[in-house]
């Protein structure tokens, strides 16, 4: 009798010990919310664990990094976050799991329509959208009310509000945005370039139409070294909104994420202060924002992927 209990008791299984995923990010502004959000999916996954490897804030340099670890298929990468406009890249690259399976076409429906397109490359889903960006405006809302002004809806608008604020109040500049040589003097020269009707694409190739060539001219002659210091050609996000947050500027372009810091009072001498717009447009075109945001994204060389796949 004892040695059939001995026995029965050898072969109970042990617990396994959790298994342990690996998330690569960027370097977050609101850390506590990741903290929070990934030791819920623990606690309600009890056999996984995720291990979190924060990557530069910068885009272009998590680009780099990731890359990097994908072409050598580190093993200390399962789940990702990569960037709206790199899907099509690291798909063709094979650097991508597909998701096809974790979302059916009506779940798909309850996402906003750009990303998923953008998510979605040959047909298949090798990416599931996480958070979504748009470019903004953001404005003094105390200078315009003082003035008696609404918020800009043309760029023209913008550039008249922006002399009379700036003639009242010496010192300030009339607008600031990120046009630096990288992505997002893209971002910003997109929403320009669509805001007049303006196209950078004909017969499937990079050619610009009048319309836009007219848009960039206005950059180069109207916007830059006059209502936008000439400054502005070396500033990125961080640069272009230290400036708003200083109180220095009457507009501002950036992301979402611009609000909650314009708003701290801990950081920004605008706090309470400001308001928030679309992106203004010409006569010829309409109010248009760059889609940003980031994608949660499967290594296809994983290991564990049945767990990435909980996790996403």
């Amino acid at each position: 009798m004892l040695r059939i209990a001995a026995a029965f008791m050898v072969a109970i299984p042990q617990d396994s010990p959790p298994i342990e995923i690996h998330f690569l990010m960027w370097k977050p502004h609101q850390r506590e919310a990741w903290t929070r959000t990934i030791r819920g999916f623990e606690a309600s996954h009890p056999s996984i664990r995720v291990r979190v490897e924060e990557g530069p804030h910068s885009s272009s340099e998590l680009h780099a990094m990731q890359v990097t670890k994908l072409r050598a298929r580190d093993p200390q990468v399962d789940v990702f976050l990569i960037d709206v406009v790199w899907p099509a890249e690291f798909a063709a690259a094979g650097y991508l799991d597909s998701m096809d399976d974790l979302f059916s076409n009506e779940e798909r429906r309850q996402f906003f329509p750009s990303p998923i397109e953008a998510d979605t490359v040959d047909g298949r889903l090798v990416a599931a959208p996480f958070n979504v960006d748009a470019g903004l405006l953001y404005f003094r809302k105390d200078l315009l009310d003082e003035a008696g002004f609404e918020p800009p809806e043309t760029w023209a608008r913008l550039v008249e509000q922006s002399a009379e604020i700036c003639a009242r109040h010496p010192g300030l500049v009339g607008y600031t945005g990120q046009f630096d040589r990288y992505e997002g003097l893209v971002c910003n020269l997109m929403e320009i370039i669509r805001g007049n009707g303006g196209r950078m694409v004909q017969g499937g190739e990079v050619r610009l139409d009048e319309r836009a060539e007219e848009a960039v001219a206005w950059v180069r002659d109207r916007l830059i070294g006059a209502t936008a210091p000439r400054l502005v050609l070396n500033q990125r996000e961080t640069e272009s909104r230290e400036v708003f947050l200083q109180g220095q500027a009457v507009f501002h372009r950036n992301w979402p994420e611009t609000w909650n810091l314009a708003n701290d009072p801990m950081r920004s001498k605008v706090a309470g202060k400001i308001g928030l717009t679309r992106m203004p447009r010409f006569k010829k075109g309409r109010n248009v924002s760059t889609l940003g945001g980031w994608q949660l994204a499967i290594a296809s060389h994983s290991t564990r992927k049945t767990e990435a796949r909980k996790f996403v």
